[in-house]
């Protein structure tokens, strides 16, 4: 592995940005089958990852048996070519969420995914909740390697991950144009782009990712000084946008 590339940093940062992946778990019904599906999932200070399940899934009934469960997490913005952008998979073992964190962990999970309110009044769902035990990160050509459990744990995430998603969806939602104007000005890319997103931003830099219709390229840009929530970031936005109207 490339010794100077912190695997575990950046495997934190990529899996508390995302909220969506692919769970795995050992199929009862189909005999050790893998069973796989689409899964939202919250993450908590430790890295954890939190899912809620009825317990008429597969995925419950699988825990139940064998509690050992994968979950894959891909760039949500590189559906165009998946192989080509980062993803991890987490490997590790789940357990329901003890009583007395239950509040807690409630709480946290319906700020990330507000319709879960409706699915806690019904009865049967449950959190549970996966202890990383390795993570396989791939982040691009031969950034390739296995992470152990606990140093994925003891990374301090960057303090823009765990809110970077709203973050993102605002931008690309609410001020597309402005993000021509950033990728123009700061980025040195004047190109008659048909389509723009912001794709991932930490608290040094941001990335944006352009198509001319053809095809999609991405350029990094960097904040002019450290972003150091999401506040900060708001501002800094404001400021670099500021300076060339």
């Amino acid at each position: 592995m490339n010794d100077e590339y912190k695997y575990e940093k950046v495997a934190r940062d990529f899996i508390t940005l995302n909220r969506t992946g692919f769970l795995s778990t050992i199929s009862v019904s189909e005999a050790g089958y893998p069973f796989g599906s689409i899964t939202p999932y919250d993450i908590d200070s430790e890295g954890r990852l939190i899912i809620l399940i009825a317990d008429i899934s597969e995925h419950y009934k699988n825990l139940t048996a064998d509690n050992r469960g994968s979950m894959l997490i891909s760039d949500q913005f590189g559906t165009h070519d998946p192989q080509l952008y980062a993803r991890a998979t987490v490997l590790g073992k789940f357990g329901t969420v003890p009583g007395d964190e239950l509040e807690e962990v409630s709480w946290s999970y319906k700020s990330r995914f507000p319709d879960a309110v409706e699915r806690e009044r019904q009865h049967g769902f449950n959190y549970w909740r996966c202890v990383p035990s390795k993570i396989r990160w791939i982040g691009g050509f031969g950034l390739i390697g296995w992470i152990d459990g606990v140093a994925y744990s003891d990374v301090v995430p960057d303090p823009l991950a765990y809110v970077g998603w709203d973050i993102l969806q605002h931008m690309n939602i609410d001020h597309e144009k402005s993000l021509y104007t950033l990728l123009k000005t700061y980025g040195k890319i004047d190109i008659d782009a048909k389509r723009i997103e912001m794709t991932d931003l930490c608290e040094n830099n941001f990335t944006l990712q352009f198509s001319d219709g053809v095809s999609w390229k991405r350029v990094t840009i960097d904040f002019p000084e450290t972003a150091e929530d999401s506040i900060g970031a708001r501002k800094l936005f404001i400021s670099m946008l500021e300076k060339v109207s």
